[in-house]
């Protein structure tokens, strides 16, 4: 026995102590963690919070409870005409409501409007689709469109990065889009969820439809902190997409808010738009001759 310990401490070995004995021999300090000891082993197992639905919020762990720190969502867009939106547990994201009747602006044209008395509903509507086909991404988007008649834009549908809530804001100003915040109207400032890469994400209609006379160029600025995709372009101010009311052109990426750019980028997305109704112009009124005394 003796050789046998003297061959040990020539070779430095020495048996390996277990870390711990008992679970307490394993606090890590970290109210988050359940700590056990296991065959002589500490084993740190996070604390989980979340319980997957996103319609709760998300769950974390703070201080060794379980608390939200981050909200429900807010899936109500704020427009009684198109209906109540909810939370479904089941989709796990927003679900559109039920239109109720006899308003103007549900998207129903029904018995009692025209498309002059509400032109919301009863226009003729249309879409430019640019293109889903991306292979880069950023922040955000810089474009410009030419109205080829008048036309309102309602609303855009977008590229988003990621899946789940997304905040998005969108901006426009008359003409040439600039990097500088000077001239731009921001027009929506919304939460959505994001159907990632290839799929079109709906934003809500705007509050006030943007209107272009023929001829007008309009620019707009779409912007997401959890990122949107786009696609490389050829020429920045090329014409990528047309259709008989709308002409849409190559544009730009932007980093941050404001400020620099990556040059040429084509906007990911759809515009949707309305086109307004014109009215006839009555025939003049050719009066009576007057006759002559008798």
């Amino acid at each position: 026995r003796r050789i046998n310990d003297v061959k040990a401490t020539i070779a430095g070995y020495y048996p390996v102590s277990p870390a711990c004995d008992t679970d307490s021999d394993c606090d890590d300090g970290d109210a988050c963690t359940f700590d056990t000891c296991n065959d002589g082993a500490c084993v740190f197992e996070p604390m989980t919070c979340d319980d997957g639905n996103f319609c709760n919020g998300l769950e974390t762990c703070v201080n060794g409870s379980c608390q939200i720190t981050v909200p429900p969502p807010n899936c109500d867009d704020g427009n009684y005409c198109n209906g109540e939106e909810t939370c479904s547990s089941v989709a796990n994201q927003c679900v559109p409501g039920t239109p109720p009747s006899g308003c103007c602006g549900n998207g129903q044209c029904e018995a009692d409007e025209t498309e002059s008395s509400c032109p919301e509903d009863c226009a003729t509507t249309g879409e430019l689709e640019s293109t889903y086909s991306q292979n880069n991404g950023s922040n955000g988007n810089m474009f410009k469109i030419e109205a080829l008649k008048k036309i309102k834009v309602n609303s855009l549908d977008i590229h988003s990065s990621s899946t789940g809530p997304i905040n998005v804001k969108v901006w426009t100003k008359v003409g040439q889009y600039t990097t500088s915040s000077a001239g731009w109207n921001l027009i929506q400032e919304t939460s959505v969820v994001g159907q990632g890469s290839g799929n079109r994400t709906p934003l809500p209609a705007f509050t006030t439809p943007v209107t272009l006379e023929a001829g007008q160029i309009q620019s707009f600025y779409v912007a997401s902190p959890e990122g949107v995709r786009y696609t490389n372009g050829a020429a920045e101010g090329n014409v990528h997409s047309q259709n008989s009311e709308i002409k849409f052109f190559e544009g730009i990426g932007v980093p941050g808010e404001f400020g620099g750019s990556f040059s040429p980028r084509v906007w990911n997305g759809v515009i949707l738009y309305s086109i307004p109704s014109t009215s006839p112009t009555a025939a003049p009124v050719t009066p009576n001759p007057t006759p002559n005394p008798t």
